[in-house]
């Protein structure tokens, strides 16, 4: 009875306000608010709040914040096998990843396939509180208007960059008072904005290194542990540095790749963005991100509050199985702001409703990118040179190819189609600089839609000689879980690899 009288004179209360003071609350907040269930009152008690502000701006930053909050969202995930039974793995009883690596493979022969799964989920309208919405809103208003002098930010930018209570996925809590009280003392006023963001990028540095034998775990933890541990992965670390940054005052957002294309795994940064909208892109090393990571990026993605419509989390059903990364959270892609500029578009006879691109990494082609079937026409937009993509339907949770892969070079396309034509060619090499080793076992592939087996081979000396279908790309293989081989065309007699 009570909660009923407490809603009942919320409700009536903010009605009376409505009335008399600020007329037309958003649809898409209404829209929220008739879907918030029991967690209504709270919504609509932040509302009041800053209506009691009287700052217009305020109102509009919490009308923006809502009208997203029913997108943006807190997971929770296990490693689990087929049978629901989970299995955890602490990286701090580990030396490496390569005995992190050897464990699971272990419980992988005993228990068969694992992989971490969502647990839960706690979407944001449903589950934060007046209070966690008010407060940080109010504390990143003071920020704002205290660092007008130097930080001018246009309010756009300020919505979209510093106003967000999160970053990615992860458990919401106040960071932006303890993250300035923390890093605050870095500041100083002589330095150029950019040498500013570097100089709290070393002191985040110093402080959260990024360890490797933390790449297999999902688990996210709050600022005071990942303080008190010093050690992070790729995805904890950036968000670290992102409410850092926008607890100083400056823009913020977590870029990253789904897959890099040269390598194995994927790459996450943090971009700070000057008043004047200049970047500084900054890794877990110190400076910004190298010529030859960026040359490495496939596609680039920037994660946001905000929903952007031509995404394809704004797109799909919550039903329709998309590949990691692509369907999954809100993002935009900034692949053309890193020099992607390559366009492909090609008729298809796939019927599948969303077409893909993926590059090879961890050996298997994974997704960076995705486009509608638009009558039978696909379309992939800022696509970078020297890399190869397989144009890919999604399916089993695996790409599979609907065309043959492509590179763009020097401003034309070439296409890997393997022609009944063979050459002999001597081969050193697995992977780039990665020279074949004496008494290992070898499996060489060509690939024509699939992976085509061409020889087995025991390595003996400096090189082999191969017969190779012209005209397509290749793979040597050995059994070794940890083999970095990498996917190679043949140039003018010598292994390129991509």
């Amino acid at each position: 009875m009570l909660s009923v009288l407490c809603l009942a004179f919320i409700v009536l209360c903010f009605s009376s306000c409505l009335k008399s003071k600020r007329p037309g609350i958003p649809k898409d907040v209404i829209s929220v608010l008739d879907i918030a269930g029991i967690n209504k009152p709270q919504l609509t008690k932040f509302i009041l709040n800053c209506m009691e502000a009287d700052d217009s701006l305020k109102l509009d930053a919490c009308y923006y914040l809502l009208s997203y909050s029913h997108r943006n969202y807190t997971s929770f995930y296990s490693l689990k096998d087929s049978l629901g039974n989970t299995y955890n793995i602490n990286p701090g009883r580990f030396s490496n990843l390569r005995e992190i690596l050897m464990h699971i493979d272990s419980l992988e022969k005993a228990y068969g396939h694992l992989e971490y799964k969502a647990d839960s989920f706690s979407i944001d309208f449903e589950s934060l509180s007046s209070r966690q919405f008010t407060d940080d809103l109010f504390v990143a208003f003071d920020t704002y208007n205290n660092n007008k002098e130097w930080l001018s930010y246009d309010y756009s930018t300020f919505k979209k960059y510093i106003l967000p209570y999160r970053v990615a996925n992860e458990i919401v809590e106040p960071f932006r008072k303890k993250l300035r009280g923390l890093l605050n003392d870095e500041l100083d006023n002589e330095l150029s904005f950019e040498q500013n963001a570097q100089k709290v990028n070393r002191k985040i540095n110093s402080l959260i290194q990024y360890d490797e034998r933390y790449v297999k775990t999902m688990h996210r933890p709050l600022i005071d542990e990942l303080l008190e541990t010093g050690k992070g992965n790729l995805e904890t670390i950036n968000i670290f540095k992102v409410k850092a940054f926008r607890g100083l005052g400056f823009a913020a957002a977590m870029d990253y790749t789904p897959a890099l294309s040269d390598t194995n795994g994927w790459l996450a940064w943090t971009t700070v963005i000057a008043p004047d909208g200049k970047e500084t892109h900054l890794g877990v090393c110190d400076g910004e991100l190298s010529e030859p990571i960026i040359r490495s990026l496939a596609k680039i993605y920037r994660r946001t509050y905000f929903a952007d419509s031509n995404s394809l989390f704004s797109i799909k059903s919550i039903k329709e199985s998309t590949p990691p990364y692509l369907g999954h959270y809100n993002y935009i892609d900034v692949s053309g702001l890193y020099g992607n500029d390559y366009r492909f578009a090609k008729k298809t006879s796939s019927s599948q409703k969303y077409l893909f691109t993926a590059v090879y990494n961890d050996g298997k082609w994974k997704a960076v990118d995705w486009s509608l079937n638009n009558d039978s026409l696909m379309t992939f937009d800022n696509m970078a040179e020297n890399v190869v993509y397989l144009p890919a339907k999604w399916e089993d949770k695996r790409c599979l190819a609907i065309e043959y892969p492509f590179v763009f070079k020097n401003g034309d396309m070439q296409v890997f189609r393997p022609l009944l034509k063979t050459k002999n060619f001597e081969l050193k090499y697995y992977a780039s600089a990665k020279h074949l080793m004496a008494g290992v076992e070898y499996k060489l592939y060509y690939w024509d839609n699939a992976w085509k087996a061409i020889d087995d081979f025991k390595y003996q000396g400096h090189s082999i000689t191969a017969s190779l279908p012209l005209n397509t790309i290749y793979l040597i293989k050995d059994d070794d879980i940890f083999h970095d081989e990498r996917i190679f065309a043949m140039e003018d007699g010598n292994q390129v690899f991509y």
